[in-house]
């Protein structure tokens, strides 16, 4: 399957002090909880990963933190813009689970526990 995709931004926004929330249309319909994405940036050689957030109706979350050149990209986006990315990546897990877990995570690392 062709991992690389490109993707319509629905939404781009600051949610609190340089912390970004950034939803974008895919189809894509095998997302699984745990799993990431990699996202072109203008100029930039290596993309940029990222866990992802929310999934659902086709469309993707990623909670980002303003850090660098990359991001700072990735925040001067607007509705309607369209980025190219890498998704899904990761092994990903079953949350259907019926044992009790204990999810621990912090900073921006809590995206993948919404």
């Amino acid at each position: 399957m062709n991992k690389n995709q490109k993707g319509r931004i629905l939404e781009n926004r600051e949610i609190s002090k340089d912390t970004y929330k950034l939803t974008f249309e895919t189809s894509n319909k095998d997302i699984k909880a745990g799993q990431f994405l990699s996202i072109l940036c203008n100029n930039k050689t290596l993309r940029r990963p990222f866990s992802i957030a929310d999934y659902e109706n086709g469309n993707i979350s990623i909670l980002y933190k303003l850090k660098g050149d990359g991001t700072k990209f990735i925040s001067s986006l607007k509705k309607n813009d369209v980025i190219e990315y890498l998704s899904p990546l990761g092994n990903g897990f079953n949350i259907n689970n019926k044992k009790n877990a204990l999810l621990v995570g912090a900073g921006i690392g809590i995206a993948p526990m919404l």
